[in-house]
């Protein structure tokens, strides 16, 4: 059973046509999309509303969440989409990282806080 504990929009912009929602599933470590635009390799394929609440799998994030209580967005700089995630590891305080949206990857990891729970992430525009 999944346990999205995150979400965020890529293209977070003012006059954006086009956007994805992108969440982290705690009960399963990865990154999924809820719903999902058109795949451009699939002949014939079409979109699925985010609104349908079906989920799909990017791909693992490589570490095990502690707990719900983690942050998560997207920054969008032009075209470019560049996620941000913090949370918990087991055995460790809170860290920030960043996420690769094709494949779920996360990289860094540097600690943030003084031990504190973080339970939430914004970026401003």
């Amino acid at each position: 059973m999944p346990s999205v504990v995150g979400a965020a929009y890529t293209n977070n912009t003012q006059n954006t046509t086009g956007t994805v929602n992108y969440a982290i599933d705690r009960a399963r470590n990865v990154l999924v999309t809820q719903g999902r635009p058109v795949r451009s390799t699939v002949p014939n394929d079409t979109a699925v509303s985010p609104n349908t609440g079906r989920l799909f799998t990017v791909g693992s994030l490589g570490v095990s969440t502690t707990n719900e209580n983690l942050g998560f967005d997207i920054a969008t700089s032009g075209s470019t989409n560049t996620g941000f995630v913090s949370l918990s590891t087991i055995g460790s305080s809170a860290r920030l990282f960043t996420i690769d949206l094709s494949s779920g990857a996360l990289s860094g990891g540097a600690r943030i806080g003084s031990g504190q729970t973080i339970t939430g992430l914004a970026i401003v525009p």
